[in-house]
């Protein structure tokens, strides 16, 4: 910022000797014009006796006259060079002044963003922690019902599983049992 001040004061000052400069050509530009005015018009008057001094002054007048305006121009040119420089550095200026709001811009959305996740991640932990630290609501009955469930449990009678074993029976031999039933032993 501090060039930028500078660079401005020292334009400034060029511009002011610029214009100062300019003033002065422009005072000798006014002042040979009134002798060149007084020159024609002394002229008409004593156009017989004086016109070959009258003359060579009015070349010399004339000559002087061109060499101002043309340095005239080169001031103007010179100057209208400095002021479009000036223009385009502080164009740059506001260019690069601009960029750097937006760039703090983007970081300040992005410290916000990262601040709003945080902040969220936080609620999220703490919720968390209020539903695990929060008793139930009905734990009482739930309580309740479960010690009904155990005493009834206790009341009912148990059931008797039976397990019966089943032994494999051989059948007599039909041959055998003929046999035996002719044989009259049995009885």
């Amino acid at each position: 910022m501090e060039t930028i001040r500078k660079a401005s004061k020292e334009f400034r000052k060029a511009e002011t000797d610029a214009y100062s400069a300019l003033k002065k050509i422009e005072e000798e530009i006014k002042v040979l014009q009134a002798d060149l005015d007084d020159c024609k018009k002394s002229r008409t008057d004593n156009k017989d006796s004086l016109e070959p001094l009258i003359q060579k002054k009015k070349e010399e007048y004339a000559e002087l006259i061109e060499q101002l305006k043309v340095k005239k121009q080169g001031l103007k040119d010179k100057f209208r060079a400095d002021l479009d420089a000036f223009d385009e550095e502080q164009e740059l200026i506001r260019y690069h002044e601009w960029v750097k709001r937006k760039v703090e811009k983007l970081k300040l959305n992005e410290k916000f963003k990262q601040r709003d996740e945080e902040r969220k991640r936080r609620e999220e932990e703490e919720s968390k922690v209020v539903e695990v630290n929060t008793p139930n609501p009905f734990e009482k009955e739930i309580d309740l019902c479960e010690q009904l469930v155990s005493y009834l449990e206790k009341l009912r009678p148990k059931a008797v599983v039976k397990t019966e074993e089943v032994k494999e029976v051989s059948l007599p031999n039909p041959e055998d049992v003929k046999k035996l039933l002719e044989s009259n032993e049995w009885k």
